[in-house]
């Protein structure tokens, strides 16, 4: 790595934010803070996915001065729409001049034809000009589209609902408490069969998300986002002890859902490629408009796509952390190797039958004959 950067000489020093050489030569990594690299003297800066530091134009007015005496600064970065530093800098509206680089995923041996016909339905057109086409304009797009949406009169019997609450506590004005009630089939699809959305005090958002779980019924769980700290924990233990006492309430960690737009972003690929439908109802045009005004930002009300996403996060299986995946396979198997017994024919007793094969009865000696999978 040292000798292609032009750094020669006998490694003296190596940790996590710094390498340095006998000659002198230093490489030292910093966070993207305010006030990064102020006070230094470098010959090369490089400033990694500049388009998505929440402060780059102060990282850039701090490190800009590191290279005052004779050096060069690399600014690296995935396409993050135009209003940031980055694209005007590629766009040559400040920073003087540069030398500019693009390479799109054509560019890269990595990515195949084969590869964009299997995975590009993973991902929205915002979210795939943005990671692989190093489109500034397409990655500037609205991330929904109303069409995208099918809306149908009735919903497939026999799947497993969640009902997903984004909540607030807001009477007037601010944010709304939203629920989506969401299930994915065994094709893939989703379906969207209901959205709550209100604005009230703390006990009238109680009060509905208790009604509405009545109405869902008990075979429903309801899942909640978990704010960090004690007042989140508090929270979600009122709601599980007291006012949903007797339902299935869970939660996933905020801090693990990343941007708004991340956890959007799988919702609205599955939207774009015709995978979701919802339900017809009174509800449906608040949500469509809120879909076509969401951009990520949170300057718009965006909290009924914050539960969609968040059930489809959950459905998906995006929440389950490496624990909760390894206890999942285990019941998978138990659930398995419940399918695999059955009733001895000569004296009632269980028995575990492999497929296949032909088992003889522990209890009294029968012979059971499997011939295939249950």
């Amino acid at each position: 790595m040292m000798r292609p950067l032009g750094l020669e000489g006998t490694l003296e020093k190596r940790n996590e934010t710094e390498l340095a050489l006998t000659n002198g030569s230093r490489l030292k990594s910093l966070p993207a803070s305010r006030d990064t690299g102020r006070g230094f003297d470098a010959t090369r800066v490089y400033l990694d996915e500049h388009a998505f530091q929440p402060w780059e134009g102060d990282i850039y007015e701090a490190v800009a001065p590191t290279v005052a005496r004779g050096g060069s600064i690399t600014a690296l970065s995935t396409a993050n729409g135009r209003n940031n530093l980055f694209y005007r800098l590629w766009a040559g509206l400040e920073g003087g001049q540069w030398s500019r680089h693009r390479i799109p995923w054509q560019s890269c041996p990595v990515y195949t034809p084969e590869w964009y016909d299997r995975d590009r339905l993973h991902y929205s057109a915002r979210q795939f000009a943005q990671e692989f086409e190093c489109d500034f304009v397409a990655s500037d797009r609205l991330v929904f589209r109303r069409e995208w949406f099918r809306i149908v009169e009735e919903v497939p019997a026999g799947l497993n609902w969640v009902r997903f609450w984004d909540l607030a506590a807001t009477e007037k004005g601010g944010d709304y408490t939203a629920g989506a009630l969401e299930a994915i089939d065994a094709d893939g699809v989703v379906w969207l069969q209901d959205m709550r959305r209100l604005q009230g005090s703390p006990l009238t958002v109680e009060s509905a998300v208790r009604q509405t779980a009545e109405l869902d019924g008990r075979e429903v769980p309801i899942y909640f986002e978990e704010e960090p700290g004690a007042s989140g924990r508090a929270l979600i233990d009122q709601y599980r002890r007291k006012i949903l006492a007797g339902f299935s309430v869970r939660t996933i960690r905020a801090s693990i859902r990343g941007s708004k737009l991340a956890l959007a972003d799988p919702f609205a690929a599955q939207t774009e490629a015709g995978n979701v439908r919802i339900l017809r109802g009174a509800w449906n045009s608040a949500f469509l408009e809120e879909t076509e005004m969401f951009d990520g930002s949170g300057k718009t009300h965006d909290d009924q796509v914050d539960a969609a996403a968040s059930a489809y996060y959950v459905l998906s299986g995006s929440a389950w952390g490496p624990k909760a995946q390894k206890r999942r396979i285990a019941v998978g198997i138990a659930d398995y190797m419940r399918k695999l017994t059955t009733d001895c024919t000569a004296c009632g007793q269980p028995i575990y039958t492999p497929p296949g094969s032909e088992t003889v009865c522990p209890h009294c000696g029968a012979r059971e004959a499997v011939v295939a999978l249950p």
